[in-house]
């Protein structure tokens, strides 16, 4: 891959004027055009400006004006520098926990000085050439996505008319023989299908490129499950299958975009009736628990050894088809758009879909917190915060199913406004959050202190003493290691 140093620009951040001369000198020499701040904030302001920007940003590892880790966090961050390269330099290696920590705080590499020039430049090239074929992926990403995007809006006009004469013919004339009302049927359902297909490539475009906007609202689960048994009951007759249905709750709403969360039922019914032989049985049913709403999709077929297929969300299906459906990766990513999470269940001849959902809530009052059971248990209202999102939701369920309150946040954003609106006494914060750092966040709700009693537990992958003591001097009250010990939740007072 050829490498143009012309026209990388290099953005060198270091307080120290004299080594920062020293850098400059060598990059210019091996080509580079290089901009020299010395600052984290005039670096920060330069970012947001209208010049141009550079490709890749070497960085002091000791900066006298701002933490390092929270620079590359907000470099990484931030939509407009997310995609820059981002190479820090430390002086030492006396192996430092926020030297080290420094690759989890999305710096790209590092580099310990002094070193030579020429590995300087190097390495330099090294990240460059990755920038160029990261972009050019991406580029190749967004062009595919808006191909498929525009081709779903053209098919849409077609589909509409195909669908609209067949109602037309219905009308013209009700009564025709028997085969010709099973060629309309077939007409109409199979324009139904293509229309199903074409919202999946629309959607998958939109998520693709981070646009997919959800039209939430709240909404009746019944009714939800109620249409996608119905959509997808000829596909249940042509395979033979036998549906049935558990209990439903009634009158229990969700909230989220009901055109989607019809899709995400309707689309795992078909793909279950396609996934098994025919003559297989298919049970759907729901309940709530700790604020979650579980819709539970269980079928069964006469497996025998080395027929039966792999669970669907994750294989192919048995019988030599080459795709089960456009739509199985989009599924789970609707779900967790709506905070809710989705998981597949194997017990040989039973397998089990489970789709989560959180349930809404019309009345906004916050609920009582600290309560205790009649049992003597001490119940604690929670504010779980995670960007993933079945991190989030897999810990707010396990702390939930002990009795405690939990909310769940997946952005730096979300956990400030769930502490104002929900008061946790408990706040288990992970630091590498999509919009804010962790330690924005953990700065922001310690101001919050004053008018509400809380704990702050970081949560985090770097689990040493100076770790822990570097988070605990930052505002934290206590530091937690990932994976997180459930035991350690009784050390803050959460009886499991």
């Amino acid at each position: 891959m050829s490498l143009n140093t012309a026209n990388s620009h290099i953005l060198v951040i270091d307080p120290n004027p004299r080594t920062q001369a020293v850098t400059l000198g060598i990059l210019r020499s091996a080509g580079f055009q290089v901009t020299g701040i010395s600052t984290a904030q005039d670096a920060l302001a330069y970012m947001r400006s209208e010049r141009e920007q550079p490709q890749l940003i070497l960085l002091e590892g000791k900066l006298g004006d701002n933490n390092d880790l929270d620079i590359c966090c907000q470099l990484k961050k931030a939509s407009k520098t997310k995609t820059m390269m981002i190479l820090r330099t430390f002086a030492t290696a006396d192996g430092d926990p926020e030297d080290i920590a420094s690759l989890g705080a999305n710096a790209d590499s590092y580099i310990m000085l002094p070193i030579a020039p020429n590995v300087l430049v190097a390495n330099i090239n090294l990240l460059l050439r990755l920038e160029k074929a990261e972009r050019e992926l991406r580029e190749t990403d967004v062009r595919t996505s808006e191909f498929l995007g525009a081709c779903a809006h053209e098919l849409r006009n077609p589909l509409a008319s195909i669908l609209n004469s067949v109602e037309l013919l219905q009308k013209i004339d009700p009564v025709v023989t028997l085969p010709q009302e099973k060629v309309r049927m077939t007409i109409k359902r199979q324009a139904q299908q293509l229309g199903r297909m074409v919202d999946e490539l629309i959607d998958a475009s939109l998520v693709s490129q981070n646009n997919l906007t959800l039209q939430s609202r709240p909404m009746d689960l019944a009714a939800v499950v109620r249409s996608a048994v119905e959509t997808s009951a000829y596909v249940m007759e042509e395979k033979q299958h036998l549906l049935t249905l558990g209990n439903i709750p009634q009158k229990i709403e969700i909230q989220g975009d009901e055109r989607r969360l019809s899709y995400v039922m309707t689309s795992l019914l078909f793909n279950v009736a396609k996934h098994i032989k025919a003559g297989g049985q298919i049970h759907l049913s729901a309940e709530t628990a700790h604020q979650q709403v579980v819709v539970r999709l269980a079928y069964y077929n006469d497996f025998s050894e080395g027929e039966a297929p792999g669970l669907l969300l994750n294989s192919q299906p048995m019988n030599g088809q080459k795709t089960i459906d456009l739509g199985l990766p989009l599924i789970r990513t609707l779900v967790e758009l709506h905070g809710g999470s989705l998981k597949e269940l194997d017990n040989h001849h039973r397998r089990l879909i489970e789709v989560s959902l959180p349930i809404y809530k019309s009345d906004a009052s916050v609920p009582a917190t600290g309560n205790t059971t009649p049992e003597g248990r001490n119940l604690k209202n929670i504010l779980v915060v995670d960007d993933r999102v079945d991190v989030a939701n897999t810990l707010a369920q396990w702390i939930g199913f002990a009795g405690h309150t939990v909310q769940t946040a997946y952005t730096g954003a979300e956990a400030i406004e769930s502490t104002i609106k929900y008061r946790p006494e408990i706040i288990l914060l992970d630091i590498g959050l999509p919009d804010l750092s962790g330690f924005e966040v953990a700065k922001k709700l310690c101001e919050l202190k004053d008018k509400q009693d809380f704990l702050l537990v970081a949560v985090t992958g770097f689990g040493d003493e100076s770790s822990k003591q570097y988070y605990l001097n930052v505002g934290f009250d206590e530091h937690f290691v990932k994976p997180m010990n459930f035991k350690k939740l009784k050390s803050i007072g959460v009886d499991i």
